[in-house]
């Protein structure tokens, strides 16, 4: 929507490692599953869930929240204010004038 400053780098670059953060959790996930089996002392056995699954939580809110940041979600995009541009106003009788 606007140029980016130097100071919108940071945030991009933040943006940047979040995102690939983000997609070698969701690999990691698919191949590992979301929950893991362990066994207690009783010879139970427990269902838990990775701790990668929070920190994947964790990446979509952030990553989110800088897109939204910058315009780059529908319902961000809808609140983003761009200056208008005067726009010439048209002769009405210019199309008269070229038909002779």
């Amino acid at each position: 929507m606007y140029p980016c400053s130097r100071t919108d780098t940071y945030a991009l670059t933040l943006y940047a490692n979040n995102h690939e953060q983000l997609e070698f959790l969701e690999n990691y996930l698919r191949v590992a599953g979301v929950s893991y089996t362990t066994e207690d002392k009783f010879g139970n056995i427990q269902y838990k869930k990775h701790p990668e699954v929070e920190i994947h939580a964790a990446c979509k809110t952030f990553e989110l929240r800088i897109l939204s940041e910058f315009g780059l979600t529908p319902s961000a995009r809808a609140k983003v204010n761009l200056p208008k541009t005067p726009e010439k106003k048209k002769n009405a009788f210019a199309d008269l004038d070229e038909t002779g």
